[in-house]
């Protein structure tokens, strides 16, 4: 089946979902929109490269769409996949212009987006950072379309509170094949304390788990039956989601035309154990999803065939029931939360998400002189619990600098009645 007959069972089974579904969601919690686009535009360097970048078609509006989205001390980066010729800027951070409107400024420089430089980001889909140490894990497809230069894949470590390049690890080709692979979504494993090793998923044409393993510098991948979709025949959807859960023990995954969700224990693939003796299938969605993620008490995914946003139960998963326990983070479907695609979760306990409308841009259908209607958008809604990779030591910290506050308002007081 190829991805436009995909998109077009996907929106026949969203109709029949929405007529049966809407009836028995439970009351949910409201969310803010921080940001929506009906087209995307950047911070360019001088006046008139807009112009020029879109007569040389360097810049074509309607093929520019946001995917990835990671959150870090307030600041905002988003992903734009060169899924098509005149993507200017892969890898962005959000900024809002003099005119008040929200512009993607690429990160971390225009140098780093050069189409055939391999050494910039030639197509960046996906990203983690990790709250504890600052550092932003990037991986890179190595291929855009609309260029002539196929560079190795590779995984880039960004430190964002320095703002240097920490490592560079290109991928073997017999890894991650090159012009081929499709390196979709990254988990970091903590192994002692320290984020050791990292998981990609690749939804290339054979999908994949690649293992990249920091303390040696080198990667391998699993490949396995339960990464395809359950008639086996889809492979440019396979193995899409992959979440960590926040004791390090599993990865979970899932293909993107699947409903069924599948583990592994981290210790097989830090050690390249077993895969087959050692997967577990954990259940079956209720819909098809694309991105997921772990808080530290559950599994967030979204719905692509209900417009909605789902919590399973993190106790229900751990038990290995095969019926996951789904609650609905909003009251209702909206149309506003079409194609939900990728999560993060920032410090302060606020789930953020793209919501993307993917369907409408890959059958061509998204519209974008009308200024009223939004293609993109940027949900963020507190959930009041804190992503896989927090780390107690991050509240102890906290903790250190609000005693020591508290002991120095303490003895201006004391002060204060002795004077």
């Amino acid at each position: 089946m190829t991805l436009h007959k995909l998109l077009i069972y996907l929106f026949v089974l969203k109709s029949s979902c929405l007529l049966i579904s809407a009836k028995v969601f439970k009351q949910g919690i409201d969310a803010d929109v921080v940001y929506k686009w009906t087209k995307l535009d950047f911070k360019w360097l001088h006046t008139g490269d807009k112009q020029n970048a879109i007569r040389n078609g360097s810049f074509i509006v309607e093929n520019n769409i946001i995917t990835g989205i990671k959150v870090y001390s307030g600041r905002i980066f988003v992903t734009v996949p060169r899924w098509r010729p005149g993507v200017p800027s892969t890898l962005n951070e959000v900024m809002n212009s003099s005119h008040d409107r929200a512009i993607l400024n690429p990160f971390p420089s225009w140098d780093m987006q050069k189409i055939g430089d391999c050494d910039a980001f030639q197509y960046v889909q996906s990203m983690e950072i990790d709250p504890n140490t600052g550092q932003m894990w990037i991986i890179d497809t190595g291929s855009a379309r609309g260029g002539t230069t196929q560079c190795n894949a590779k995984i880039v470590i960004y430190d964002l509170k320095s703002n240097y390049f920490i490592r560079k690890h290109l991928f073997p080709d017999s890894v991650v094949s090159k012009g081929t692979n499709f390196l979709n979504d990254i988990v970091i494993d903590y192994v002692h304390g320290k984020p050791k090793f990292a998981y990609i998923s690749d939804t290339g044409k054979v999908p994949k788990i690649v293992v990249y393993d920091y303390e040696n510098d080198e990667s391998y991948f699993f490949n396995h039956k339960s990464m395809y979709p359950e008639n086996g025949h889809m492979t440019i959807i396979s193995n899409d989601g992959i979440a960590m859960s926040p004791d390090f023990q599993y990865v979970y995954y899932c293909a993107l035309a699947d409903l069924n969700l599948y583990r592994i224990p981290t210790k097989v693939l830090r050690e390249r154990g077993n895969f087959s003796q050692s997967y577990q299938y954990v259940g079956r969605k209720s819909s098809p999803s694309d991105g997921m993620t772990f808080s530290q008490i559950g599994l967030y995914v979204g719905a692509l065939t209900a417009d909605m946003v789902y919590k399973e139960s993190l106790e229900s998963l751990q038990g290995g029931s095969i019926n996951l326990t789904e609650v609905p983070l909003f009251s209702q479907p909206m149309e506003t939360l079409e194609w939900v695609d990728t999560f993060c979760i920032d410090e302060d306990g606020n789930l953020w998400f793209v919501a993307n409308s993917l369907v409408r841009f890959f059958t061509y259908t998204m519209r974008f002189k009308n200024t009223e209607n939004a293609n993109m958008r940027i949900w963020k809604v507190n959930i009041g619990e804190q992503g896989y990779l927090w780390r107690n030591t991050n509240m102890a910290s906290k903790h250190q600098i609000y005693y020591h506050i508290l002991i120095f308002m303490i003895f201006m007081i004391k002060f204060s009645i002795v004077s």
